[in-house]
């Protein structure tokens, strides 16, 4: 494992780069169904606002699948905490962390559900693209000797991971160019 992160590509492999290059694709259809479901109606709007969210995360996670954010984030949570003399309060520090970062999200989520609600359950294809890319982040988010107790599910081991991350960006890409090409249409 890494001692320290350093700014720069860290998954430069085909795969890795595919990948990148998944997240930016997605984020463009995204982008281009918020603009073609653009048009007077407030529920229109509400529809771009969404499409336009998830250009933006798609956007940010391809970004962070090469420069590696989290990591940064590890080590410098780990080195505030050194600092501090509570580096042995480690796994409370991580699960408190992990705890108030989900409660950030689902408050946030709350916040926005009364424009994305609708327009996620009308999606079928893209709340299961979210739903696994979500799976994918926790997982690659858990140190591995948390994922070793969980080892007899497949999608737990490393190998099955790109499988999670692929599928959500695939089906996240089908129905966002499902609403470009039913926007354009009219």
């Amino acid at each position: 494992m890494e001692k320290d992160w350093q700014f720069g590509f860290h998954d430069n492999t085909p795969l890795g780069w595919l990948m990148t290059a998944g997240y930016f694709g997605v984020s463009a259809l995204c982008g281009m169904a918020a603009r073609s479901s653009l048009a007077p109606r407030a529920s229109s709007r509400n529809r771009a606002f969404s499409w336009l969210i998830l250009s933006l995360g798609m956007a940010l996670l391809g970004l962070n699948k090469q420069l590696d954010f989290q990591t940064w984030l590890r080590f410098a949570g780990r080195d505030l905490s050194q600092n501090l003399g509570i580096y042995q309060h480690k796994a409370a520090l991580r699960t408190t962390f992990l705890v108030l970062f989900a409660a950030a999200m689902l408050t946030m989520a709350l916040s926005w559900r009364h424009r994305v609600q609708a327009s996620l359950l009308r999606k079928p294809l893209l709340l299961s693209g979210l739903i696994l890319l979500a799976i994918f982040i926790l997982l690659r988010g858990l140190p591995s000797s948390q994922l070793e107790r969980w080892n007899f599910l497949p999608v737990t081991r490393p190998e099955w991971h790109w499988t999670l991350e692929a599928g959500g960006l695939l089906l996240a890409a089908c129905s966002a160019g499902t609403a470009v090409r039913r926007g354009f249409r009219g």
